[in-house]
């Protein structure tokens, strides 16, 4: 059964990859011709896209409580960044979705201009001042804009178990 994941693992990144080839240009070619409501249904078709493959390749499977919880108005959402699974689900099936990301991830051909027409908040982690205004500049707009901001407080991805370290942003910004 190990090998059957394993191999899975291996197939998954391939129409992952394809896919990310052609639904990021079609996204960021149509973004200026679309609401942005449906920039982030076609962004969400491609997130459970990914989750399905996940689970039948993979063997990935999700069982989330609490869905009921999440409230109609814009929130700011703060969670723990352990893997690319939880970016995911989150766009997957959290309403407008804006991730806090760092700014390093634009540069990334095709990845980095979704972010930009998702209008995610990107931070310069090298101006820590400047960025943290920058920061809670974008989220009260996109807050303002209906969107919900997502961030994830340590800024950075943590193996499950390791100590956190919290950055300030988050708290400055809520």
């Amino acid at each position: 059964m190990r090998l059957f994941y394993a191999v899975g693992n291996v197939l998954y990144f391939v129409p992952m990859a394809i896919s990310i080839v052609i639904i990021a240009p079609m996204l960021v070619i149509a973004a200026p011709f679309m609401p942005l409501y449906w920039r982030y249904n076609f962004a969400r078709t491609w997130t459970r896209f990914n989750l399905w493959t996940l689970r039948w390749l993979c063997g990935i499977d999700m069982d989330i409580q609490g869905h009921e919880n999440i409230p109609d108005e814009p929130v700011i959402v703060f969670c723990k960044h352990q893997s690319t699974w939880e970016t995911f689900y989150l766009n997957a099936y959290f309403p407008t979705p804006v991730f806090v990301a760092k700014q390093e991830l634009l540069w990334i051909p095709i990845f980095g201009w979704s972010m930009k027409v998702l209008r995610y908040i990107t931070v310069d982690r090298g101006a820590r001042r400047a960025a943290i205004e920058s920061m809670c500049r974008q989220a009260r707009d996109r807050l303002d804009d209906g969107l919900n901001i997502i961030i994830f407080p340590e800024g950075t991805r943590k193996a499950f178990g390791e100590k956190p370290n919290y950055k300030i942003g988050g708290a400055v910004m809520a």
